[in-house]
């Protein structure tokens, strides 16, 4: 069984690459570069080491889902007929590299030996960019696969792989949804890399407009706070437990399950009506205040001890796979 020795060649300054990568570069087995488009690239060439760029995978490939796909099975491949082989990544390989997890996946069927080396991540570059402490909390995403569902807008969020305009303009309009166009985002291209490094701050609807986006590019988006918190499922809940607190409400801290028992059906009653009417401001309205109804009955659970709101919505959740 061949041998993929896996290395990372640093966020990009030539001074960042570990010396562990340079030791495996220095035994002579053939050598496969991910991509050229990295400045670490600069190494092998003055010290002219024989190299093989994988970059025609990304000129053929219909997805990147594909292109990763395609490099795995070829450094497989390759390994199987030399022996061994170096697969040189940025970065460090066990960080955003979707190749390295097939390659992963591949050893683990028995097709091929993947030995994992050192690396150094853009990561601790780029916290230094933005200033920001991971302990407050920290998201990490990928541009190509972003979901709105996946956002947190509590805590700072990265976007990483922020390739080019194309998908710097998918990005704007999911994080829009989210954030509001207005929203300050900062863009970071080739962090740590020195006489290269810039860090912008602009707002969100700018993000594909002018502004330069590569292959070295990564997003920063501060979290969201005060009012536009409002749209976020866990800020409400928070507020009806504010509510519901010795310091809260009188109205809604008073409230029990008796008190509250006629109300789930007028608002039901009340969104029935907005529907006749084709009001679609007031049936907003109105499943909001339905919506409150399922959430102080599901505080007063969590005041009891009995139950919390996770448990309804696993239950339900549970409930639509189940008819599904």
């Amino acid at each position: 069984m061949g041998v993929v020795h896996v290395a990372g060649l640093g966020p990009g300054a030539i001074a960042s690459i570990p010396h562990g990568t340079v030791e495996m570069m220095d035994k002579g087995r053939p050598l496969y570069l991910r991509t050229e488009r990295h400045p670490s690239v600069d190494y092998l060439r003055q010290k002219r080491l024989a190299y093989v760029s994988l970059d025609r995978f990304y000129e053929k490939a219909e997805s990147f889902s594909s292109l990763y796909s395609q490099i795995a099975n070829f450094l497989a491949e390759e390994a199987n007929r030399l022996g061994e082989v170096v697969y040189l990544l940025p970065g460090h390989p066990g960080v955003a590299e979707r190749s390295v997890q097939l390659l992963k996946a591949l050893s683990a069927e028995g097709i091929v030996d993947v030995r994992m080396g050192t690396g150094q991540s853009f990561i601790d570059a780029l916290l230094s960019s933005i200033d920001v402490d991971p302990v407050e909390g920290l998201l990490w995403l990928d541009a190509a696969t972003l979901q709105i569902n996946a956002l947190q807008p509590r805590v700072h969020t990265v976007i990483m792989q922020l390739y080019n305009q194309d998908v710097a303009s998918q990005v704007k309009v999911l994080l829009a949804e989210v954030y509001g166009d207005e929203w300050p985002v900062t863009v970071v291209c080739a962090a740590g890399i020195p006489g290269e490094e810039s860090v912008r701050t602009i707002p969100l609807f700018e993000l594909d407009r002018g502004v330069p986006i590569d292959h070295l590019t990564t997003l920063y988006v501060p979290p969201l706070n005060g009012t536009g918190l409002y749209g976020e499922w866990s800020e409400l809940v928070d507020l009806v437990a504010t509510l519901r607190s010795p310091n809260g409400c009188p109205w809604d801290k008073e409230q029990t399950r008796a008190s509250l028992r006629s109300y789930p059906v007028e608002e039901a009653y009340e969104v029935l009506h907005a529907i006749a009417k084709g009001d679609v401001d007031e049936l907003v309205e109105e499943l909001g205040d339905l919506l409150l109804q399922v959430l102080l009955h599901s505080q007063i659970g969590c005041d009891k001890g009995e139950f919390q709101i996770r448990d309804v919505i696993r239950t339900l959740s549970a409930k639509l796979i189940r008819h599904f």
